[in-house]
């Protein structure tokens, strides 16, 4: 089970640093983005607060032990670039970018 909740929360920080919206351009698109000078820049994206997994997608893990994982995972990731990850019998933290 430790390994399980490792890998889900390398999985998730994966996850959760991946832009939605990048996506490869059709051969041939080109996309103009533009801003009024007087408009403030969109905020920057951030990963920074506690999330708890809604899903678990692992093939080789019964339906009572996702659930048990979806219940009692934490992560938290903070803005000095620190995550603490929680389940109920282990506590992992570390740098991210």
């Amino acid at each position: 089970m430790k390994s399980i909740f490792f890998s889900l929360l390398a999985f998730i920080i994966m996850i959760a640093c991946k832009n939605k919206n990048d996506k490869p351009a059709a051969t041939g698109d080109s996309t103009v983005i533009t801003q009024k000078e007087d408009e403030k820049p969109p905020a920057a994206k951030s990963v920074t607060g506690k999330w708890k997994p809604v899903e678990v997608n692992i093939k080789d893990m019964s339906e009572e032990e996702k659930k048990e994982m979806i219940a009692n995972i934490l992560i938290e990731f903070t803005d000095d670039g620190k995550f603490i990850g929680f389940n109920k019998e282990n506590k992992q933290e570390g740098p991210y970018t």
